[in-house]
C-alpha cells in the first residue's frame, strides 16, 4: 500500500472478561469519565459471509451485514496487524438487506476482495448480540478532543448447529490521537484490569465453525526495509511480538500444546532482546521497568518449559537404550507433577492483574511509539539503513571476543558465550532480512549449527538440574521411588556420556562460524 493511500481505519482495544467482569468495566468507565448517564442499549443481529473454502478468513478479511432496529449495515475489515491493538482498514456503508452489496463498494474494497464470481459468497457464521455503549468526550489543551465509544457486548455466536456464548468489552478510539486515548485507557483498566485481548467475533465464529481448539502460534519472520525508521522498526517488532503473545495465550493457559508456552515465552524474550539491541537509542529510564516486568514474565513461564523438554525430548532421547520401561515410567510420572505444578503458574501469571497491566503498557508503548524523546528523537526517525551494520556488528564482536580460545573456557564462561550468541540470533532475526541473498544463508546456516550444540550442552546442564529436583524431598511432591532413583541416574549417565562428543562437535562449529564473514560486512541493504 502506497504511504499517500489514505484509508478508513478502526482502532480499538479488545479486553476479554466474563458478564461480571463486564459490569466492573461499566463502572471503571462511569468512574473515570465522571458521567454515571446511563449506557444505551441495541440488539445487533449480524451475518459473516465467505466462500465454500473460506477464503476471505484465510486472507485475515471479515465480511459482514449487521442489523441494528431496521438499519442494515455492510462492514469489510481487513489488514489486522499486530499488538494489542486492533489497527484494521475497514469500509462501512448501508445496504438494503442482510445480504452483502458488493457492487456498491469503493474501488479500494473491492481491490482488497479481489475478483469473486456471482453468488460465491454464503452465510457463514451469525451472532444475536445485546450490546451496551456510551461515547466518553475530553477536552484537549492542544489537538483534537478525545472521542472514545465503550462497548460491552453479550451475546451467542452460531455456526451451523454449534452455539456459545460469550463475552467481551471495548474501546473504540473515535477522534483524536493515541496518547490520548491510551492515558483514557489507562486510568479505565486500573480500575478493573481486564486482560488484552485479540479476538474478533469473526475469530469466535470461525473457531467455532471449524471446531478450532486453542493452539501455538509462531511468530512470522521480521519483513524490514532500509529506508524504514528505526522508530517504525520498533514498533513492527514491539506490535508482532505482543500480538503473538496474546495469541499464545489460550494455548499455553491450556497447556496440551507445549509450544503454546514455548512461543509466548520466545516473544517475550524478543522483545526484552529489542531493547538491548536498540538501547543506544532509547532512553534508559523509558524503558527499566518494562525490561524488569518482561523478566518476571518470562521466568514464570520458564519452568514449565524445562518440564515441557524434559519429558518430550530429553526422556524420548534416551528410551530403546537399555533402561528398563517401568523404572522410565516412575521417573515420567514424577516429572508429571512438576510439570502440573509449573503450569499452574504458568496460569497463575496469565489471570493476573500484573500481567494484565504489562501487555496493556506494552501496547500503549509500542502505540505511542512510547521511546521517543526530545533527546533521542532525531535518530530514532533516520533510516534504520544507516544504522543497521554498526547494531549488528556490536553483538558479533562480543560473541566472537568471549568465545575466544573456546575450548580452555569453563562450562560458566561457555553459558555466557551461548548467551550471547542468543542475543546476536534475535538481532539477526530482527534485522537480518535486511541482507538477502548469497552472503547471508552461509552466516545463517553456521550460527543455526552452532546454537544447536549450545544448546545441547545446556540441555545436559538442565537435565542435571530437573533431576536433581526430582530427587529432593519436598512437601508439594511425591518422594521418588527406588525405580525412579535408577532412571534418574541412568539418565544423568547417558547425557555425561555424550558431553564429550557434544564439545568435539562444538569446536568445530564454532570454528566453522568463524569461518564465514557475517553478512553486514559483505552487502548492501534491501530498499523494498
Amino acid at each position: 500500500m502506497a504511504r499517500s493511500e489514505i484509508l478508513p481505519r478502526e482502532y480499538e482495544l479488545k479486553l476479554a472478561g466474563t458478564a461480571r467482569d463486564l459490569s466492573a468495566f461499566k463502572r471503571a468507565v462511569n468512574l473515570i469519565s465522571k458521567d454515571r448517564q446511563d449506557w444505551e442499549s441495541v440488539d445487533l443481529e449480524t451475518r459473516y459471509f465467505d466462500t465454500s473454502e473460506q477464503r476471505f478468513f484465510k486472507k485475515g478479511i471479515a465480511i459482514r451485514v449487521r442489523r441494528a432496529k431496521e438499519k442494515f449495515t455492510q462492514t469489510i475489515k481487513a489488514d489486522r496487524g499486530g499488538g494489542g491493538v486492533l489497527d484494521r482498514t475497514e469500509w462501512e456503508q448501508s445496504v438494503k438487506s442482510s445480504e452483502p452489496e458488493l457492487d456498491a463498494l469503493p474501488k479500494a474494497a473491492r481491490k482488497k476482495l479481489g475478483k469473486l464470481s456471482s453468488g460465491a459468497l454464503r452465510p457463514v457464521v451469525s451472532l444475536e448480540v445485546r450490546r451496551q455503549k456510551k461515547i466518553i468526550k475530553r477536552q484537549s489543551d492542544d489537538g483534537p478532543d478525545l472521542e472514545v465509544e465503550a462497548v460491552v457486548d453479550n451475546g451467542i455466536v452460531q455456526a451451523g448447529e454449534k452455539i456459545k456464548r460469550f463475552s467481551e468489552c471495548e474501546l473504540e478510539l473515535l477522534q483524536g490521537g493515541p496518547a490520548q486515548f491510551f492515558q483514557f485507557v489507562t486510568e479505565v483498566h486500573n480500575a478493573c484490569p481486564l486482560r488484552v485481548s485479540r479476538i474478533t467475533k469473526s475469530d469466535r465464529g470461525y473457531a467455532l465453525l471449524n471446531e478450532k481448539v486453542a493452539g501455538s502460534v509462531k511468530l512470522p519472520k521480521f519483513d524490514l526495509n532500509s529506508t524504514q525508521s528505526i522508530s517504525i522498526t520498533l514498533c513492527d517488532i514491539f506490535n508482532d511480538c505482543i500480538g503473538n503473545i496474546i495469541d499464545n495465550e489460550a494455548a499455553a493457559f491450556d497447556g496440551r500444546d507445549p509450544e503454546g508456552v514455548h512461543q509466548l515465552r520466545v516473544s517475550v524474550r524478543r522483545l526484552r532482546s529489542s531493547l538491548s539491541v536498540f538501547h543506544r537509542f532509547i532512553e534508559a529510564e523509558r524503558v527499566t521497568e518494562l525490561k524488569e516486568e518482561l523478566k518476571w514474565l518470562g521466568s514464570s513461564l520458564g519452568p514449565a518449559r524445562e518440564w515441557d523438554v524434559f519429558l518430550s525430548e530429553t526422556l524420548a532421547s534416551v528410551e530403546g537404550y537399555g533402561i528398563d520401561r517401568r523404572n522410565m515410567s516412575a521417573l515420567a510420572t514424577l516429572a508429571k507433577q512438576h510439570r502440573r505444578a509449573a503450569y499452574r503458574l504458568v496460569r497463575t501469571t496469565l489471570r493476573s492483574d500484573r500481567y494484565a497491566k504489562l501487555i496493556l503498557r506494552l501496547t500503549a508503548f509500542a502505540a505511542t511509539e512510547g521511546w521517543l524523546s526530545e533527546s533521542s528523537s532525531a535518530q530514532l526517525l533516520s533510516p534504520i539503513g544507516e544504522h543497521c551494520k554498526s547494531i549488528l556488528d556490536r553483538p558479533y564482536r562480543k560473541l566472537v571476543k568471549a568465545g575466544n580460545d573456546l575450548k580452555s573456557l569453563t562450562p560458566a564462561q561457555r553459558h555466557q558465550v551461548r548467551i550471547k550468541l542468543k542475543k546476536l540470533r534475535y538481532t539477526v532475526e530482527f534485522l537480518g532480512g535486511l541482507y538477502k541473498g548469497r552472503n547471508s544463508q552461509p552466516f545463517k546456516k553456521r550460527m543455526a549449527q552452532l546454537q544447536d550444540q549450545f544448546g545441547h550442552l545446556n540441555d545436559v546442564a538442565q537435565t542435571m538440574h530437573l533431576v536433581d529436583a526430582l530427587m529432593r524431598p519436598s512437601h508439594d511432591f511425591s518422594l521418588p521411588n527406588e525405580r525412579a532413583r535408577i532412571a534418574g541416574g541412568m539418565v544423568l549417565g547417558w547425557h555425561a556420556h555424550h558431553l564429550h562428543e557434544i564439545e568435539r562437535s562444538l569446536f568445530d562449529d564454532w570454528s566453522a562460524f568463524r569461518s564465514v564473514a557475517p553478512p553486514w560486512r559483505l552487502g548492501k541493504t534491501k530498499t523494498s
